[in-house]
């Protein structure tokens, strides 16, 4: 995906790229603003979101529960897309001059106002569509992916809970059922290899101690026993010297 993003405008590449990147909902994108972002620490600040309300339009207000503001850590990847897009943003406020609204919204229409909410959904889906990605991807499926690789790569529940605002914890373990129940059937698997791993060491221990009860003579030299998270072990070089008593 983020190859063919290269092809797409520089806005929505960056909207999208934040969107995979961060687990954001879409009314937490349109609602983001430069004072949110430090560029300089590698954050976001995730305290508002726009939505549209028939008659209104397009309002800014608090995310509905508190665990929803939160602060989100960036990748480097984010940060530099971030950079070139500023850049660019700023480049394009100069051009549109005296017509320009000051909203300090990240993702914006072409003269600094809010975006709409549908617009990145509709933009999102001709995007899968032109790709020819599986049907039923959705912008959504873009935040679903961010939790399911965070919890892939070893982050425990309450992280994730906290990274996609979730009010429960019970909420993300609801949603993510299949990728922690993948974690437990490794951890077995590991603690399953830990313990054949340990049963070798016992034998060998054991073969060590008959080899000194048969009275035999022995010299050992071991240049190097390495021992690697505590999950493999390896012996380098052991030489054995063995003569039997006359």
């Amino acid at each position: 995906m983020l190859e063919l993003l290269e092809k797409e405008p520089i806005m929505w590449k960056t909207l999208i790229l934040v969107c995979f990147t961060t687990g954001m909902r879409r009314g937490e994108i349109c609602g983001l603003k430069w004072s949110d972002i430090s560029l300089e620490n590698a954050e976001l600040n995730v305290v508002r979101t726009s939505q549209y309300i028939p008659k209104k339009g397009i309002i800014d207000k608090e995310p509905k529960t508190r665990s929803s503001i939160r602060v989100i850590d960036l990748p480097a990847i984010t940060i530099n897309a971030l950079k070139q897009y500023k850049i660019w943003y700023l480049q394009r406020r100069l051009q549109v001059g005296e017509e320009w609204i000051d909203t300090d919204k990240v993702f914006c229409q072409w003269n600094g106002n809010t975006i709409h909410p549908d617009s990145i959904s509709d933009y999102f889906h001709k995007f899968v569509v032109k790709n020819n990605f599986e049907q039923g991807l959705s912008l959504h499926s873009l935040r679903h992916s961010y939790g399911s690789l965070l919890l892939a790569s070893g982050s425990n529940i309450k992280t994730v809970s906290s990274l996609l605002g979730h009010a429960q914890t019970s909420t993300t373990a609801n949603i993510y059922v299949h990728e922690i129940r993948s974690k437990s059937k490794t951890a077995v698997d590991n603690f399953e290899n830990m313990l054949l791993k340990n049963s070798w060491r016992r034998l060998a221990d054991q073969s060590y101690k008959q080899l000194l009860k048969n009275n035999l003579r022995y010299k050992t030299r071991i240049s190097s026993v390495c021992w690697y998270s505590n999950k493999l072990f390896n012996v380098i070089k052991q030489d054995f010297t063995i003569q039997n008593d006359p």
